[in-house]
């Protein structure tokens, strides 16, 4: 589980009578049944789950291109697809031919291409994922002679092992150990790193360990007490992770110091950072805990309560295990073993900065270009203490510059990617919001410039891909990068043509606070202007470029299945601003958000305001809790499912091992649960304040982990006879992943708001008596 994570409304941003003037023609268009055509059938939960989705590029990303072997010859494509009758996932492996796209880009048709499928595999999801619709394969990508494609690959042993496919070959070969669970890999020249999970205790051992007439658990998390075999350390809820090379013919671990000492990879840069091999295949970029707190470090800016320099300390077991604590990049030169700190000072990417931290190679393996750092420099006799948004290191130099700092928070955008140029005096940092920035190195300085336009040739030149937008789903688009002209060549899921679709419109809104707010608004497939909809409320992100079929995550959302059964959709934006608040008004103000919305759309004539849901998932259950304690009259049903509330018994179950843990949850609430602090608690904590809630709400737990949590919040408000249930499964993940996972999830949301905003409550459809 992760720990980590106003007056009047103000004037709607869009015109209201041209959208309700767009929608009626849209929807009137649904209605209409052209000669010859077949019934368009309603969205079902089946369809999401059964539909082919891109892997790579991924399309959780807005319009991504497709990755292009390096002599240019072919382009990648991964798709995945769910198989509800055998609960699996099939994942494939497409290419398509250059020289035969720029034929077909020539000819001008506008038929169909198809990409050539490689290869397929079937299997049933088990690991842990971090976004939805996700695939057996998983960081697909071309080796640096473009003669294969390595990958990693989930198999039954519940592990991913690496994997290089041949052009030409019939199977995949594998390239790591067979025993090995890998998180992270980069190849260059011949040169293959890689992250793996070291091996914890056999289930021998665990089983020994139970037998015993008495064990001591001091200082050992609930998690390992419950799984010793999925959390093996004891005191941190993480596995240990190893660094490992394939170099000239010898495969050998990398985390070890010249005295003997090893060192962990750290876990906080396992999702956050992507290894990285130089053209050459000598070099590595990795990352490394720091050995310890500089004093100097202390008063670098944070924005994070887990990542507080000033008072952290340095853990007692494995620092590469504990998430607050700071890693740095590092530089390792194969050929001698030797270990190079890039800069005396930590990684800034957990310290509240966000965006990515990469690492990149100049083409001549000379240089690196990493972002989000911290990099202590003199400007002008005085040290700068923000974080580094992107660095230069040069390697035989031994010297690491700033070339442009954070813009965060004041801006609130962050690092996006860094490249260099044809030399290494040329970077570019490209932000969030879209926009780039390029430096050119001076002597000793790297100052702002224009780049220059590229003039391309005659011969013309193709990307791939794929692109989607609120309303159109994901396909691959063939692009004239001459011209920039595009169209269309592949859609995977031509049958979804016969579904009645519910059209997305952004939809805006500015709270009593200032705090401006954005959303993806999902009405009915059949809308009639002027009727008042039942709504719900879908938490937890919006991008405003994606398909919307689901909503951000597969675990109980399902904005389409809804919109079919004739209840609008509004999926709703987290606030920039959330990790800046005080942490005891984060909630609050997610939960006035949610009332200011259906404010802002009952104003508008959209919704009937008696007849709203509302559904939370991971954090922001925390949000839809405090949401029905504080409005008790503004929802008719709610679910929330896997997770935090920040109450106390998941303080009293997950803190006790978890500084970062104690010390959110403290300042969420006023104080410690004790003594006095109780009192605050007691006032605060959502937990403590059941009988406020008058909303019939469905709980769903994943994991046991997640029932123990949810237990309190379920058995209070069944103690006082409120409306209730509690679903759980057991061997599900946070995103759930496979086919009957999510159908079970995902059609208990369609059924229980069908239940309470369209039947009143009654599972029959029978309307109460007046």
């Amino acid at each position: 589980m992760v720990w980590i994570l106003i007056r009047q409304i103000g004037e709607v941003r869009f015109l209201r009578l041209a959208l309700a003037l767009c929608l009626s023609s849209l929807f009137a268009f649904n209605l209409t049944l052209i000669e010859g055509q077949v019934e368009r059938k309603p969205f079902r939960v089946e369809d999401s789950i059964t539909r082919t989705t891109f892997s790579e590029p991924d399309e959780t990303g807005i319009n991504t291109s497709c990755k292009t072997s390096p002599d240019g010859r072919h382009f990648l494509v991964v798709t995945t697809r769910g198989i509800l009758s055998t609960n699996q996932l099939e994942s494939s492996i497409w290419v398509y031919d250059t020289e035969i796209l720029r034929k077909h880009l020539r000819s001008g048709t506008a038929k169909e291409l198809q990409p050539v499928r490689l290869w397929s595999v079937r299997g049933t999801p088990t690991l842990e994922q971090f976004h939805s619709y996700a695939s057996l394969i998983t960081m697909a990508t071309w080796s640096s002679n473009s003669s294969s494609i390595l990958f990693l690959l989930e198999k039954r042993d519940k592990k991913r092992h690496l994997y290089a496919f041949r052009l030409g070959d019939q199977k995949p070969h594998l390239i790591s150990l067979a025993n090995q669970d890998i998180i992270d890999f980069a190849e260059a020249n011949g040169t293959t790193a890689y992250v793996a999970h070291r091996e914890g205790p056999n289930t021998s051992t665990a089983d020994a360990e139970r037998t015993r007439s008495s064990i001591d658990l001091t200082r050992v998390s609930l998690f390992h007490i419950l799984d010793s075999t999925q959390f093996p350390d004891g005191q941190s809820t993480y596995r240990p992770a190893e660094l490992w090379v394939s170099y000239r013919g010898r495969r050998s671990r990398l985390n070890q110091e010249p005295d003997g000492r090893t060192w962990g990879y750290p876990v906080a840069a396992q999702r956050l950072f992507h290894l990285a091999v130089s053209p050459d295949g000598n070099k590595l970029i990795a990352a490394k805990p720091v050995d310890q707190i500089n004093p100097t470090w202390r008063h670098l800016s944070s924005y994070s309560a887990q990542f507080d320099l000033e008072h952290l300390e340095m853990p007692s077991g494995d620092p590469s295990l504990d998430w607050a604590w700071p890693w740095q990049y590092v530089s390792i030169d194969l050929r001698s073993g030797s270990l190079w700190k890039i800069a005396d000072a930590p990684s800034s990417i957990t310290a509240g900065y966000g965006g990515r931290a990469t690492g990149t190679w100049s083409r001549d393996s000379q240089a690196m270009a990493l972002t989000n750092m911290f990099l202590q420099q003199d400007t002008a006799m005085t040290p700068n203490l923000s974080a580094c948004a992107l660095a230069v290191a040069f390697v035989v130099q031994r010297n690491t510059t700033c070339v442009a700092y954070s813009k965060y928070p004041d801006q609130k955008i962050f690092v996006e990617s860094s490249a260099f140029g044809n030399t290494n005096q040329d970077v570019s940092l490209t932000w969030s919001n879209g926009t780039s920035e390029q430096y050119k190195l001076f002597g000793r300085q790297w100052s702002g410039h224009e780049s220059a336009k590229v003039v391309l040739g005659t011969k013309e030149r193709i990307s791939l891909e794929v692109r989607q937008n609120l309303n159109q789903a994901p396909a691959v688009w063939e692009v004239d990068t001459n011209t920039g002209d595009a169209k269309e060549i592949w859609d995977p899921n031509p049958m979804m043509k016969d579904i009645l679709w519910g059209p997305v419109s952004i939809y805006e809104w500015t709270g009593r606070d200032g705090y401006h707010w954005h959303a993806g608004l999902v009405l009915p497939p059949n809308y009639l202007p002027g009727h008042r909809y039942p709504l719900v409320i879908q938490t937890h992100g919006f991008h405003r470029g994606q398909y919307l079929v689901d909503g951000p995550y597969t675990t109980a959302f399902t904005a389409q299945a809804l919109a079919s059964r004739g209840i609008a959709v509004l999926q709703l934006e987290d606030r920039a601003d959330r990790h800046l608040l005080p942490e005891d008004q984060e909630a609050t103000a997610a939960a006035t958000g949610f009332v200011e919305a259906i404010e802002s759309l009952d104003k508008d004539g959209l919704i009937d305001s008696r007849h709203v849901g509302i559904i939370g998932f991971s954090r922001t259950c925390w949000y839809v809790e405090t949401a029905l304690e504080k409005y008790p009259a503004a929802f008719k049903a709610a679910i929330i499912a896997d997770g935090i509330d920040q109450g106390y018994m998941s303080y009293m179950l997950f803190c006790s091992e978890s500084i970062p843990c104690e010390d959110y949850e403290e300042r969420a609430n006023g104080g410690r649960p004790f003594g006095r602090g109780l009192e605050k608690w007691m006032a605060n904590a959502v937990s403590f304040n059941t009988d406020k809630i008058q909303t019939p709400l469905h709980i769903e737990a994943i994991q046991l982990y997640s029932l123990l949590q949810e237990w309190e919040l379920y058995s209070s408000l069944k103690q006082q006879q409120k409306i209730v249930d509690l679903k759980y499964i057991p061997d599900g993940q946070h995103i759930l992943q496979q086919p009957w996972h999510r159908h079970a999830s995902q059609q208990e949301t369609v059924d229980w708001f069908v239940r309470w905003l369209l039947n009143d409550g009654d599972a029959n459809g029978n309307r109460p008596k007046k």
